[in-house]
Order: C-alpha cells, then sequence, then structure tokens
C-alpha cells in the first residue's frame, strides 16, 4: 500500500496522531467497555482510566492541532491572521452543524462535537498568542472556571442556558478550553526532540500527582459525620458532600435516593438515604415511625456555601470540573501524549495503524456514534464491544489511509472551512 510507505514522516508528527487514536479509543472505552470506577489502589480498575480523561486528552490534543496548524503563521501579517482565524471559525462551525447531526441519532452518548466545535471559535482569536500567554491563561481557567462554577451551583444560580452550556455541561468549557490552550503552548514546541518529550513527560507526571494529592484532601474533608439518634423522635441524620457520590455541580439529575445500610452510619434499626447534588447529605429516620415518604429530619445540618464550593472545586471525579480534575488530568493528558511522542519515534511501523485512526478523528467517532444508533441495545457493553469496534475502526482508518488519504469528514470540513474564510473576507 504506497499510501503508507511514507506516512507519519515528517513534517506529520506521528505521535500526535497516535495521542489522539488513544482518546478516540478512550471514549469508545467509556461508551460500550463497561470500564468500571477508578480506584487507584486497585490495579484491576485502572481501566476507569479512560472515564472523563479520554475528553480532556482529546481537547489537549486539539490545542497541539491547532498549534501546528498554524506554526507557519506571521503575528505580523494581519492579513494571513484574519484568515486563519476565519478558517478556524469555519471548522468549528463544520464540526457544531456534525455533532448535531450526531446528537439527532439519539444515542445515549454525550455528544463531544458541539462543545468541541465551540472551542474551535473560542480559541480563534488567539492564535497569535505566545507559549507564555497560552500558559497564563490556561492556568487562570484551570481554576477560577471551577471556582466560578463551584459558587454559581453552591448559590443556586446554575438554571440559565448560558450557565448550563459553559460550566454544568459534560464536557465543561472552561476545563476544555484550559487544555486546549495548554495544548495550543505544547504545539509550539519541537515535538519530534526527545529532550522535550521527557520533559513533558515529567511535568504531566507532577500535574497527575499534585491532582490526585487534591483530590484525596477533598475526599477526606468530606468524610460523613455519624449522628446519634435522637432521644425524643428516633431518628437523626448525616450530613455527607462525598464527591464520589455527589452529582456533577449544578446538575439536576439526581442519582438517588439510595437506600444506605445501617451500619454505615451506625444507626441501627434506622433507614437512611442519600440525596446526591450540590450539598449532598444522608437523611436518616426510624422506619416504624416514620412516613414512607418522607424522612423526619431533612437535611438540618446542610453544608454551608463555602463548604460546598470547596468540595466542588478539590473534587477530581470524571467530569465534575473541579480543579484537581483539570490538574490531574490534564497531567495524564500530558503524560499520554508525551509517550506516544517517545514511541512513534521509534516504532513507526508498528503504530500505523493507530496513527492511521488519530488522522481521521472525527471520522473514526461519528462512525462509532452511527454504529451505536444502529444497533441500539443489542450492543452489550464490555471488552469485546470495545475490542471489535476500536479494531475495526483501525483496519478500516489505515485501508482509507493506504488507498485515499484524508479522512471523509476531515475532508469535508476542511473544505468547508477555506470556503468559509474566502466567503467571508470577500
Amino acid at each position: 500500500m504506497r499510501g503508507l510507505k511514507d506516512f507519519g514522516r515528517p513534517p506529520r508528527v506521528m505521535g500526535v496522531d497516535v495521542a489522539r487514536a488513544v482518546a478516540v479509543v478512550g471514549m469508545i472505552a467509556a461508551h460500550v467497555g463497561g470500564v468500571p470506577d477508578l480506584e487507584w489502589s486497585d490495579p484491576s480498575t485502572w481501566a476507569g482510566l479512560a472515564n472523563g480523561r479520554s475528553s480532556l486528552l482529546f481537547a489537549l490534543v486539539a490545542g497541539v492541532s491547532v498549534a501546528l496548524m498554524t506554526r507557519k503563521l506571521d503575528p505580523s501579517d494581519d492579513d494571513a491572521v484574519r484568515r486563519t482565524r476565519l478558517t478556524l471559525v469555519g471548522r468549528g462551525l463544520a464540526v457544531f452543524v456534525i455533532g448535531l447531526v450526531l446528537e439527532s441519532l439519539g444515542t445515549p452518548v454525550a455528544i463531544i462535537l458541539c462543545v468541541y466545535g465551540a472551542l474551535f471559535v473560542a480559541v480563534a482569536p488567539f492564535v497569535g498568542w505566545s507559549r507564555r500567554r497560552l500558559l497564563v491563561a490556561s492556568g487562570l481557567l484551570g481554576v477560577l472556571g471551577p471556582v466560578v462554577a463551584a459558587t454559581l451551583a453552591a448559590t443556586n444560580r446554575y438554571g440559565g442556558i448560558g450557565a448550563t452550556f459553559t460550566f454544568f455541561s459534560t464536557y465543561s468549557v472552561p476545563v476544555w478550553l484550559a487544555l486546549m490552550f495548554a495544548g495550543m503552548a505544547v504545539g509550539r514546541s519541537q515535538l519530534r526532540s526527545l529532550g522535550i518529550a521527557a520533559r513533558l513527560l515529567a511535568i504531566g507526571l507532577a500535574l497527575a500527582i499534585t491532582g490526585a494529592i487534591g483530590g484525596m484532601l477533598g475526599t477526606q474533608l468530606d468524610e460523613p459525620v455519624a449522628a446519634s439518634p435522637s432521644s425524643s423522635t428516633g431518628s437523626a441524620s448525616v450530613t455527607s458532600t462525598s464527591s464520589t457520590d455527589t452529582a456533577p455541580a449544578g446538575s439536576d439529575k439526581v442519582a438517588g435516593p439510595e437506600t444506605l445500610p445501617g451500619e454505615d452510619v451506625d444507626l441501627i434499626g434506622m433507614t437512611c438515604e442519600r440525596y446526591p447534588g450540590p450539598g449532598s447529605y444522608v437523611s436518616c429516620y426510624n422506619a416504624t415511625d416514620a412516613p414512607d415518604d418522607e424522612p423526619i429530619i431533612d437535611n438540618p445540618d446542610e453544608p454551608s456555601v463555602l463548604d460546598s464550593i470547596r468540595s466542588s472545586v478539590l473534587a477530581d471525579y470524571p467530569h465534575s470540573g473541579g480543579v484537581s480534575e483539570v490538574v490531574g488530568s490534564g497531567g495524564i493528558a500530558l503524560m499520554v501524549l508525551a509517550l506516544c511522542l517517545l514511541l512513534a519515534r521509534f516504532l513507526r511501523v508498528l503504530l500505523i495503524p493507530l496513527a492511521a485512526l488519530g488522522s481521521m478523528p472525527l471520522t473514526a467517532y461519528s462512525l462509532h456514534i452511527v454504529t451505536l444508533a444502529v444497533l441500539g441495545d443489542s450492543v452489550a457493553p464490555g471488552p469485546i464491544q470495545w475490542a471489535e469496534q476500536s479494531i475495526l475502526l483501525m483496519v478500516f482508518a489505515t485501508v482509507w489511509v493506504a488507498t485515499i488519504g484524508r479522512g471523509p469528514l476531515e475532508r469535508l470540513v476542511a473544505r468547508t472551512a477555506r470556503w468559509f474564510a474566502r466567503a467571508t473576507v470577500s
């Protein structure tokens, strides 16, 4: 296959393609792989890294891609800068429309493409920024975005469409934008350098550890406090703000109540129910005395606004939008990118199928969603389903690259973006 002979060689950065493929395969695992919740102390759950972190890897690599697309841009050439920005806007609009089409298929997957397209538009004004300014913007967004979101949630000011889309959707805009800015800064580096890859790996490891420590600190601070049964009513209440049991800040989807065993709160003969959400709590009552539909004591010790903000900010579970998630998962994404850059230097031929998949992530992702829509309830989540879809997509991408070249949707989006830029300028 002649098309594969030089695939992945300069000026193409093959490691970036491989990282994109890892993100796509990780999202497939999160959708159909039946991966468990991550517990660092239990290696059998480490596949849970795919949950949430795959999308953040996608955001980081998207920023790298923007930097690579604009690497020859002369910031002093106003016309070139304007055309580049309009091209990114056109690309974002095209991706947004594809996202709307995929959402109309009615799959249970939270489609990333609408947010992805919106962020291409959002980063367009910043393509001429220096690496330093991009890193500062990334840091500010990664810290202030979660604080603003947590404050809005804790004060019950998150009901508007704009706030919901920006802060409380599955893919929080400040989190993704922080990762995209970081990716744009990384993309300005010499990505084929072993030294740069090693440095990115070390920085990513440090960030991942920092995020994990922040998440553990938040969990420890949110440990439930047990209360004793009241002597007068035979009822009591326990307040809990555990991030592992709390719905994402601002979510109106309450995953509960969840009946808890009596020994969890050491209240013999009591029935306890957990009510998740911002400032989650546990209510307990004597099953023989209380009405069936409501507890005797309803959240008498609800956490303060500051406690709720602290809990949300320190959260590191997938799609929480907390600072710990941004830092920790962003660090893991950086480590994955660095490892892909290193492996691509020495294993180019072996990594061609994966890199081919990563060269057409929009096509691969869309085919995956269409497959879910066609198969419907017949899709049984599990490793076999994940492996089948991933391997089939890699085979398809490899054959397509070898015989045709650029992915079909990638080609469509590029043409649309160029047309939009020309039409707008003229």
